[in-house]
């Protein structure tokens, strides 16, 4: 933008020399009678009227400046040497001055590196200043972005500010080198300007010499070619240091009015001129006027310029002609100036508000500098939520300058003082993860211990609850993470691998075994038909069925009523049972019906345990009673309490008994 701003400038101070160089011929003009005008072809530009006297064929050439000299006239056709010298040096330098604008911002780093090569490839490209600076620009903001970046990762990733070395990859270095490539170029260019500026010097006094010995030659006066050849040779001749500027352009408009006073025909031809000097600036105020039909905005400015060029080397037109033409040209001008101010003035607003937008994104991630917690996942929806602003904070524009250092400070600030801390807190873990990776370490050794156990219930059960423990301990460092728990999660899968492969194996035999068991149940289901029942036979094939093995998941529960009906249509016929073989055949029924029912195996467990606290405490009362006899053996009195303490232990004796059998029968179920 600064670059465009200049162009501008640059413009509007051509267009005031115009019009300066053109009032002070104009003046000149009011004062110059119609003989003078005769010679007046091809005036001097305002430098020559400040000579003391003008030069005469046998006067030498002008080395200092001379006073004001009434008898001069003002030059219209030339601009003075100085400005002009000081154009073509800048746009030597900056040829692309008004080439079509570019918007290097949206590229990437590998696209900006290709136009800046395609620029040094070039002969002339290290004129393209503004390029080349708009290049720089755009890879330098996105550059301080990745270095950000990076940065911002070192730090969360443990590292130090301190410790951070940014390396610059292919792409950056490349882009460097190109970039030293056209700078070189264009310090060896304007050294070669130098050198050429004194051999300008020494061309353009030799052409003054060569003009004074023209003009001091009476035979010239008429040849207008021959003059207007050194007036072109001249101009070709390219600028000079500023110093000589002036004195230069002094004395060659000082000769050429001096050849002008000689000839006769000089207000005719300087008519002439002033006609198709006239139609020449009449038809650049139709080019300058057509100008705001074209959009692009760039490209106007630079036509635009362009034609204040031209128009300001044309000359002088007819006295009555000068202001209106003038004014018609600057109000075409104004138009494109306008246009551009306007577009200036919509790019200043955008800057503001982006500059607002960033303002309070700062204030809103100032907070986090200051966050702390002590849990892991805070500390990660935290981050979270501070790269999301970040994302937010790239997808805005740019800001104004002379703001944008010091809202870019108090960003980052913030940004890199929070991960600073959240750096800090997860070296504070190190220690306790480290302890964690001794746990899990005892845990992997006894995985692969219980891995190679044929227990396969209990080694599983075992299994799951290290994998319980195992999520409980917390976690451990990051680069031992996944290594520890594939060895962990192996040792387990290798069992349970060999426990499938085991259960396939069983689950073959369970087919024979439903078939034997129905068999059985049938054989039970005939026996409860016949009258003289021999409960031998009913004991015989109990045992043989609990002896059976399992049987297929899909027939537990009914192969289980089966038996149990079966049973009991054997206790209904119980002609030929005693009662204690009938309370045995009850009790297996019993215990059968348990175990086949939910969590049979454990309901057993708890009644056995019942079972052995009762004969236990029986055992422990019988003992104490058979004691306590020896204190009723000698009282007669005590005869009748002694036969109540001997019924009680017969008692106790019968029921220990009877809970011996049935903890037997579930023994035996079991």
């Amino acid at each position: 933008m600064s670059d465009n701003k200049e162009n501008a400038d640059h413009t509007a101070e051509n267009a005031k020399q115009s019009d300066a160089v053109r009032t002070q011929a104009e003046s000149n003009e009011s004062t110059t009678d119609p003989k003078e005008e005769e010679q007046a072809i091809a005036p001097a530009s305002p430098e020559a009227q400040v000579q003391q006297e003008p030069i005469t064929p046998s006067s030498p050439t002008v080395s200092e400046e001379p006073k004001a000299d009434s008898s001069s006239t003002a030059s219209e056709n030339e601009e003075p040497e100085d400005t002009k010298d000081e154009h073509k040096d800048h746009d030597e330098l900056h040829e692309d001055e008004h080439e079509d604008e570019v918007d290097y911002s949206k590229m990437s780093k590998a696209e900006l590196l290709e136009h800046l090569a395609a620029i040094a490839q070039t002969e002339d490209g290290f004129k393209k200043g503004k390029k080349i600076h708009a290049i720089r620009n755009a890879y330098d903001d996105i550059f301080d972005k990745e270095k950000e970046k990076a940065l911002s990762k070192f730090i969360q990733e443990g590292g130090q500010e301190d410790d951070f070395d940014y390396k610059l990859d292919d792409i950056s270095e490349n882009f460097e080198a190109y970039h030293k490539l056209l700078r070189e170029k264009r310090q060896q260019n304007a050294k070669e300007l130098e050198k050429q500026k004194e051999t300008n010097l020494k061309l353009k006094n030799d052409l003054l010499e060569r003009l004074r010995v023209f003009v001091d030659n009476d035979e010239n006066t008429t040849s207008i070619t021959d003059l207007r050849a050194l007036q072109d040779e001249w101009k070709s001749i390219g600028p000079v240091h500023p110093q000589h500027n002036k004195t230069l352009w002094a004395n060659f408009n000082a000769l050429l009015d001096l050849y002008y006073d000689h000839r006769s025909i000089y207000f005719e031809l300087k008519e002439l001129d002033k006609k198709k000097n006239l139609e020449k600036k009449e038809e650049l105020c139709v080019q300058a006027e057509e100008l705001d039909k074209l959009e692009n905005l760039n490209e106007a400015i630079k036509k635009l310029n362009d034609l204040h060029e031209e128009y300001k080397h044309i000359g002088p037109v007819p006295k009555e002609k000068q202001e209106e033409t003038w004014q018609r040209f600057k109000s075409a001008s104004d138009i494109i100036y306008h246009r551009r101010k306007k577009y200036y003035n919509q790019l200043k607003e955008e800057f503001k508000a982006n500059f607002e937008k960033k303002s309070a994104l700062a204030d809103k991630i100032a907070e986090f500098a200051e966050f702390a917690s002590e849990k892991i996942g805070e500390w990660n929806a935290k981050s979270k939520e501070l790269q999301a602003i970040q994302k937010e904070w790239e997808a805005i524009g740019s800001m104004p300058k002379e703001q944008a250092k010091e809202i870019n400070k108090k960003f980052w600030g913030a940004f890199k003082g929070f991960f600073h801390n959240k750096s800090a807190f997860f070296k504070s873990l190190d220690s306790k993860r480290e302890g964690n990776l001794e746990l899990k370490q005892k845990l992997v050794a006894r995985a692969k211990e219980l891995s190679e156990s044929d227990a396969w219930a209990e080694t599983a059960n075992k299994l799951k609850d290290l994998q319980r423990e195992w999520k409980d301990v917390g976690p451990v460092p990051e680069k031992f993470r996944e290594s520890i728990y594939k060895e962990f999660k192996s040792h387990c899968d290798e069992f349970f691998n060999r426990k499938r492969g085991h259960n396939k194996e069983m689950e073959s035999s369970y087919d024979d075994n439903l078939l034997k068991k129905e068999e059985i149940c049938k054989q039970i289901e005939d026996l409860a038909k016949v009258d003289d029942l021999d409960p031998e036979q009913v004991y015989e094939l109990q045992d043989q069925f609990n002896a059976l093995g399992f049987v297929p998941k899909r027939a537990i529960k009914s192969i289980q009523n089966r038996y149990q009906a079966a049973l009991k249509a054997v206790i209904k016929n119980t002609d030929n049972f005693e009662k204690d073989e009938l309370d045995e055949l009850k009790s297996l029924i019993s215990i059968h019906k348990i175990k086949a029912g939910p969590h049979g195996d454990q309901k057993l467990q708890r009644k056995e345990y019942s079972l052995k606290r009762k004969i236990q405490t029986l055992e422990n009362d019988i003992s104490t009673w058979k004691n306590n006899l020896g204190f009723f053996a000698n009282s007669k009195s005590a005869e009748k309490m002694l036969q109540e303490f001997e019924q009680k232990i017969q008692s106790a004796e019968n029921q220990l008994e009877e809970l011996k059998e049935e903890l037997k029968l579930i023994t035996y179920a079991g």
